[in-house]
């Protein structure tokens, strides 16, 4: 495990800032947050459209409106199948948060390993701007 951490350095470096930033970006919104008025998640106008399709996939066991009795046509279905198993495992929506960090994170690394086809000098650059963008 030392020799593989060793080789990969780097990467392990780039993935623990990327979610050293971003996990700190969320408890600066969950701290920010009013207690009394904060509806986790509140960035983004469709979050809440999410999460109800999310829920209503659980609910139903199918992609529709649950409010129409239709299909769901607006949103894309994985992204709620995403939310509706994590809904599903007992997990709160905090936890979403953390798992999409996780997984940018690993996109951080992702970028460096291809940034290196070019040069290490890009490979940094770009998973640099990527760790520093908290909101991707």
């Amino acid at each position: 495990m030392s020799r593989w951490l060793r080789a990969h350095k780097t990467e392990v470096f780039i993935f623990s800032a990327a979610l050293g930033v971003r996990l700190l970006f969320l408890l600066l919104t969950l701290l920010v947050a009013d207690p009394l008025s904060f509806s986790f998640p509140s960035i983004g106008s469709d979050s809440q459209d999410y999460i109800l399709a999310g829920r209503e996939m659980i609910e139903y066991g199918s992609f529709f409106n649950g409010r129409s009795q239709l299909p769901n046509s607006y949103e894309m279905p994985v992204y709620p199948a995403f939310l509706a198993l994590v809904l599903a495992l007992g997990l709160n929506l905090i936890a979403i948060s953390f798992i999409q960090d996780v997984l940018m994170a690993l996109t951080a690394v992702l970028i460096y390993r291809i940034g290196l086809s070019i040069s290490r000098f890009v490979a940094l650059g770009t998973a640099t701007f990527f760790i520093l963008d908290p909101a991707n």
